[in-house]
């Protein structure tokens, strides 16, 4: 088990990031063959061996047997068994990510390998791969397509407009013509990188809705970008529609070996992502129009459409769903979250329960939306950044710290006066509005002139429970 970018070796390293180079990675980036490693608990040592297909635990969080402590694959060291031979499973291979040779090199190799092996180009695709590489591949397939399809079209009009300048038509007119092909190559390329973050993006949520899967959305955006080799054969004549549905059956191909999941879930995610579009194009279109002859034969005299009004968010209800989600996760696992990220990761909440735009709000320099869709590692690796900093706050949302060994903290008779977490949008101003307190007896409203001096008591009950202080929440430095 080396790293991608260096080649150290990554044995027995809980860090989750190379030594030598500094990249992040994940254990879901390597395939085992079962029974190969040895996964040791972070706390005692502990061993356990994979038993899953890539040879990983299953299931990859529990309890462990020796200390009692909630642990998950992610946070175990792993080593070699000795004497079995390669503990690795061959794992597929990207030559555009792995090659060290020229560009296009590389491109002639991932082109081949997308046509001929394309379940070895997705799993060797890795869940920590860049956008910027997937983009940068596709961006060469198409500029190909483009330019060679730009080529005959500037060809023909360049004879158009020298027969217009030759008639006395003046060379406006060719310019107008030869700017509007270029005009209109450009427009093409735009579109095209557009639709292929759309046609990611959704079908990443339907993998998201239907089960597990191994990587983030940039794993999926690369099962998109490197399939779009095949659509080279665009290139012959008269053959662009079935280009474009190779594409798409080679997408779904690459999606199923790269996330590492069956056939049917990637063929649903790939139709869905593809045929969505269209469905909501004939629907909006049948939609507006039908709503327009209703409306015209409602509509009489001093008849008007009346306005929707404007709903305001209910911080009771976000503080209900919260409080909810926390006494759950304690009934079901016995500790207290590390930090409150992880019910955005596991998606028992929602971003909208913790802030009103979360493609503003930010947790660790990504924005609650890019957090939600990135992969394990980097779920992992900003969550940790907002530990070694301090930082309890989402959104509007302030919890009360827990220490450094959170699932030590009950949640019984013994903490119900203990200050789970406040909502109130002013945090980091000074505090004019009233403050949702929430403990685990339910949520009160406090005014902000009582606040610092229940915030004090509140410090004085954490101190005897041996936890750091409630933080002040005007100090709170917004990200």
């Amino acid at each position: 088990m080396h790293c991608q970018t260096c080649d150290y070796p990554l044995w027995d390293n809980t860090a989750r990031i190379c030594p030598e180079c500094g990249t992040p990675f994940s254990l879901h980036d390597f395939q085992f063959r079962p029974g190969a490693v040895r996964f040791c608990c972070p706390h005692c040592r502990q061993n356990y061996y994979g038993t899953s297909p890539t040879g990983h635990l299953e299931p990859e969080s529990f309890a462990c047997v020796r200390c009692a402590r909630d642990i998950s694959m992610e946070q175990m060291a792993v080593v070699p068994v000795e004497g079995i031979g390669s503990p690795l499973q061959d794992g597929g291979s990207n030559p555009w990510l792995t090659d060290k040779t020229g560009i296009w090199s590389r491109w002639w190799r991932t082109l081949r390998t997308g046509f001929a092996r394309p379940s070895d180009l997705g799993r060797g695709t890795s869940p920590s791969s860049t956008v910027g590489s997937a983009i940068a591949y596709a961006l060469v397939n198409f500029a190909i397509v483009l330019t060679a399809a730009f080529i005959p079209a500037f060809l023909i009009s360049g004879v158009l407009a020298g027969f217009m300048v030759g008639a006395g038509a003046g060379g406006a007119g060719a310019a107008a013509i030869l700017g509007t092909i270029a005009a209109q190559q450009a427009v093409s390329f735009v579109t095209i990188f557009i639709g292929i973050f759309l046609w990611a993006g959704v079908a990443h949520l339907v993998l998201r809705m239907t089960g597990e899967h191994r990587g983030g959305f940039v794993l999926t955006l690369g099962a998109v970008c490197y399939s779009s080799g095949c659509y080279i054969i665009a290139l012959v004549p008269c053959i662009g529609a079935i280009a474009a549905v190779y594409w798409v059956v080679v997408s779904g191909i690459m999606l199923a070996s790269a996330q590492r999941v069956s056939g049917v879930r990637a063929a649903a995610a790939t139709c869905v992502a593809v045929l969505l579009p269209a469905v909501v194009c004939i629907g909006g279109s049948l939609g507006i129009g039908g709503m327009t002859a209703l409306t015209g034969a409602m509509r009489g005299p001093g008849f008007t459409v009346p306005a929707a009004p404007n709903l305001p968010m209910d911080p009771a209800s976000r503080a209900a769903r919260i409080q909810s989600a926390i006494e759950s996760r304690y009934t079901q696992t016995g500790s207290m979250p590390d930090h409150p990220g992880r019910f955005l990761a596991d998606q028992t909440l929602e971003a909208a329960d913790f802030a009103a735009d979360p493609m503003v709000e930010k947790l660790s320099g990504l924005t609650l939306t890019e957090f939600i869709l990135a992969s394990e590692s980097e779920i992992d690796r900003a969550i940790m950044d907002e530990r070694r900093g301090g930082r309890t706050d989402i959104g509007d949302v302030l919890f009360g710290p827990l220490g450094d060994e959170p699932w030590r903290v009950p949640l019984d008779t013994s903490t119900e006066d203990l200050w789970l977490f406040i909502i109130t949008p002013e945090l980091g101003r000074p505090l004019t509005r009233p403050i949702i307190v929430v403990t685990s007896k339910g949520p009160v409203t406090v005014q902000p002139e009582r606040f610092e001096s229940l915030r004090a008591s509140q410090n004085a009950v954490r101190a005897g429970l041996k936890l750091p202080p409630f933080p002040d929440p005007t100090r709170v430095i917004r990200p």
